[in-house]
């Protein structure tokens, strides 16, 4: 086997392309080696032979180390074998040495090697030969080749997987195959998965199936596995969906409760007919169209009624005609309604309680495109705050809830990952809606520790796609017990929480949050915890270590636990984050998320205030240039975010300093919400609304609350996001 040196100097001789080993030349010029290698076609996940028949030019000096490159360390070397050569494998590459190939003379080298999952196309193998004149057996480069080799693909590569048609007890799974297979999809709790759903047996390139049977308003983990005929297979990364809260069943009744009508035939068992005038049919609209219709009744038409919501709720028509007779005539234009897709039904009740409706129409009201805004992640009842980059800390492996809000009438939402440091593929997460505040979440997880940026995609029911940066995603590694040699521990972890009600040590509750406490180790003896505030210490036992307890520690915030404890019979056992102990007690002191300091988009700081006209709480239009000549604090907020109310009591108190401008504003909420936020909330700022995020797409806000620090002349100096105390945002306003 190379040594570790040696295998360096062959790295840095591929990388370089030989620039830094000039081929050594006599004073005859010699001739080049020749290659000839044989076979020129291979199979993705397939075993294949290689003849690498390497003759040495004429006036060469003799080659004595020849070395093989494979494309990647995909490719495995299975056997390599030369004639009266020695040989070694090292990484992607496969050496020949203890010989000389003398000028004229050829050499036929042997290799079997497994080839990886390869995408079809020629990829090069490189053949280098050295005349080993130096103390690194190396020497000079003589001649250098490249074997070319085409490449067939024979693995069904999975792309395009996207989940929809999500109920509460039900999802559609669709992807597509690069070549026909057999598929299965995984699913389950957690990314251990525990059931499966099989596809039909012909092997096809478009996949769908129909998960069934689920819990509402639940996360699950899913993976697909797709096999081709001749045995290979691809599978996707872990991803994940949230399904739907259920809902109350629609009854479908004649007798309608709470309906006034008087029933003048009672023996009138025949139901009218309705219908709506074709012009309705027209779908995407900038305003709610007017819709017309006629109703008839073989004895009396008594009211008519629309719905906008499928059914759901039913308001009388705005104008009617002939109501008490045979036949009536109808319009209605509904009102006050956002972007976003409408199922419109008409109904007409006559005089035996008859009712008839007509069948359904979609509308869909587009005035914008559909806009992501703020968003929130969570653990349980945690809000995970971001540092001063906009970075947001997690662990790998734990999931994350997220919440976003959008207008535009987005109809779907979904996010996709792409990593920065790491080899992971991009994995998508698919958003549902809540019917009761139209925010839309869904479950996230990373499988491995890096950098992710977070991507959300959105359309509407008009077709229109919006694609926005949520921010970047810190997965890091979770805490780990490790026994004394390094290996890992199999350990059962136990939380301890400080009750200050009653001032004793209880085990924390841990379901409360979405996790498990006490929780055993996993096969590299790591265990996932994310605490909240609080005072804790940790207890960790098992078999073959002495059993390890924290000393006690303070939490001022949300704060994911990371050091890594190593198991023994005394001595130091920290690693990372923790400090010296006597016996197994340790000093546990878990590095807390700074608060934020600094600006989430520097790009902004020291440009103007980009300019903006809002309408107020108090019935204003207020323009950029009103805040000049006083300093201004500009905080971006929406009320369902639980980040809000803990910030307004600061800002509330702030506001009463006439030398300050405070201006909340609200992302994608309207005037009207925020007029009843404030009087069941309390408090007396005047808010500014951006119901269309018109004037939040300047500012490029993803994290609520988001602060704008602006000085007298109205130039942007500072941008911190984060919850900020009176005196924070003092000292920050006293500097401008």
């Amino acid at each position: 086997m190379l040594r570790r040196a040696q295998y360096l100097v062959l790295v840095v001789v591929l990388i370089m392309g030989i620039i830094l080993l000039p081929a050594k030349k006599s004073s005859a010029d010699p001739a080049p080696c020749t290659l000839d290698s044989t076979p020129q076609l291979a199979a993705s996940q397939d075993q294949i032979n290689f003849q690498f028949n390497l003759t040495n030019g004429t006036g060469n000096d003799p080659i004595k180390r020849i070395l093989i490159s494979a494309p990647s360390s995909d490719f495995v070397f299975l056997s390599i074998n030369a004639p009266g050569w020695d040989s070694a494998v090292t990484g992607s590459g496969a050496e020949f040495y203890n010989n000389n190939l003398d000028p004229d003379s050829t050499v036929e080298l042997t290799v079997t090697v497994q080839t990886g999952a390869y995408i079809a196309g020629e990829i090069d193998w490189g053949v280098y030969a050295f005349d080993g004149n130096d103390s690194s057996g190396y020497g000079n480069i003589i001649c250098q080749n490249n074997s070319p080799l085409n490449m067939i693909d024979n693995v069904a590569h999975i792309s395009s997987a996207a989940v929809s048609d999500v109920t509460s007890s039900s999802v559609k799974i669709s992807w597509i195959t690069s070549l026909p297979a057999d598929s299965v999809v995984n699913y389950g709790a957690d990314s251990s998965y525990g059931s499966t759903n099989t596809t039909a047996p012909d092997p096809v390139t478009q996949h769908a199936v129909v998960l069934k049977g689920l819990q509402s308003n639940t996360a699950y983990h899913y993976q697909i596995v797709s096999t081709t005929q001749n045995s290979t297979s691809d599978t996707s990364a872990d991803a994940t969906f949230l399904t739907a809260l259920e809902q109350a069943p629609l009854v479908k009744t004649i007798n309608i409760p709470g309906l006034s009508i008087s029933i003048s035939d009672p023996s009138d068992k025949t139901p009218p007919s309705i219908k709506l005038d074709p012009i309705a049919i027209q779908k995407v609209y900038k305003t709610a169209p007017t819709i017309k219709g006629s109703a008839d009744d073989n004895s009396a038409i008594v009211r008519v009624e629309y719905s906008t919501d499928n059914g759901k709720n039913w308001l009388p028509v705005d104008t009617s005609t002939g109501l008490g007779t045979k036949n009536a005539g109808f319009s209605f234009t509904p009102l006050s309604l956002d972007d976003g897709s409408y199922t419109m039904l008409a109904r007409a009740i006559d005089g035996g309680g008859n009712i008839s409706t007509t069948p359904s129409i979609l509308i869909v009201i587009d005035r914008l495109p559909p806009l992501v805004g703020g968003l929130m992640l969570s653990i349980g009842p945690q809000i995970l705050g971001s540092n001063q980059n906009g970075e947001t800390t997690i662990i790998a492996g734990l999931d994350e809830k997220i919440t976003l809000s959008a207008v535009g009438g987005a109809s779907g939402i979904s996010l996709h990952t792409v990593s920065t440091n790491t080899k992971e593929a991009g994995k998508s997460f698919a958003l549902t809606q809540s019917s009761d505040t139209g925010l839309w979440s869904g479950i996230i997880s990373f499988t491995k520790a890096g950098t992710y940026s977070l991507i959300a995609n959105a359309v509407d029911g008009a077709g229109n796609k919006t694609t926005k940066n949520l921010g970047t995603i810190l997965a890091k590694e979770p805490a780990k017990i490790l026994k004394a040699d390094g290996k890992p521990a199999s350990a059962t972890v136990t939380v301890y929480f400080l009750d200050s009600e009653t001032g004793n040590w209880v085990i924390w509750d841990g379901s409360s949050y979405s996790q498990d406490n006490p929780q055993k180790t996993v096969n590299d003896g790591s265990f996932k915890l994310f605490l909240p505030a609080g005072s804790y210490y940790l207890k960790a036992s098992g078999n073959g270590f002495a059993a390890i307890t924290t000393q006690t520690f303070k939490l001022t915030q949300p704060t994911p636990i990371l050091p890594t404890l190593k198991a023994g019979s005394g001595g130091d056992l920290l690693h990372s984050f923790l400090s010296k102990f006597s016996t197994q007690t340790v000093d546990f002191s878990p590095a807390q998320t700074k608060k934020p300091t600094a600006a989430t988009m520097q790009s902004l700081v020291g440009d103007q205030l980009p300019d903006f006209a809002l309408n107020s709480t108090s019935g204003k239009l207020v323009h950029a240039v009103d805040l000049l000549a006083r300093p201004t604090v500009i905080s971006f907020m929406s009320t369902w975010a639980p980040t809000t109310s803990e910030q307004l009591p600061a800002l509330d108190e702030l506001s009463a300093n006439k030398d300050i401008n405070i201006e909340p504003i609200a992302l994608q909420q309207d005037v009207s919400k925020m007029q009843a936020y404030q009087a069941i909330s309390g408090h007396k700022l005047t808010w500014l609304a951006d119901p269309d995020s018109t004037t939040s797409r300047d500012f490029n806000i993803t994290n609520l609350p988001t602060h704008y620090f602006v000085n007298r002349e109205g130039v942007i100096k500072k941008i911190v996001n984060g919850v900020l105390s009176k005196s924070e945002l003092l000292n920050i306003v006293s500097g401008l």
